[in-house]
């Protein structure tokens, strides 16, 4: 999902692909997915993150949509309906966090997931 824009498109692949996945392995109860702020957007706003797992370091990337801009193209807020896929916060629970060098892992569970998105 590399380059999928965080809105209604993007969520729909993330649910044709985990359905397709429970499709043809039955047996898969968990994925683990990595990624940049566009691929956890997706998958936030697809409504199918239980828990995160964040590591931030200290370095400084120019070019793409940090974390929590809505990912549009008019600056941090987003691009128009960004809205109706994302909620305005996300409430995380069992956060813990640990220090591996200068990278910060950041563990919690997702409490608030994003609604159904509408076309």
């Amino acid at each position: 999902f590399a380059g999928a824009s965080p809105g209604f498109e993007a969520a729909q692949r993330v649910r044709s692909f985990l359905a397709a996945l429970t499709n043809e392995a039955p047996l898969v109860r968990a994925v683990m997915v990595e990624g940049g702020a566009e691929v956890i957007r997706s998958f936030l706003a697809a409504g199918v993150v239980d828990a995160l797992c964040i590591t931030t370091a200290p370095l400084l990337l120019a070019g793409g949509p940090r974390f929590g801009d809505s990912g549009g193209h008019g600056g941090s807020r987003g691009g128009e309906g960004d809205e109706r896929v994302l909620p305005s916060r996300i409430e995380l629970g069992c956060v813990a966090y640990e220090q591996l060098g200068e990278d910060v892992v950041l563990f919690a569970t997702v409490e608030t997931r994003a609604s159904e998105p509408r076309p």
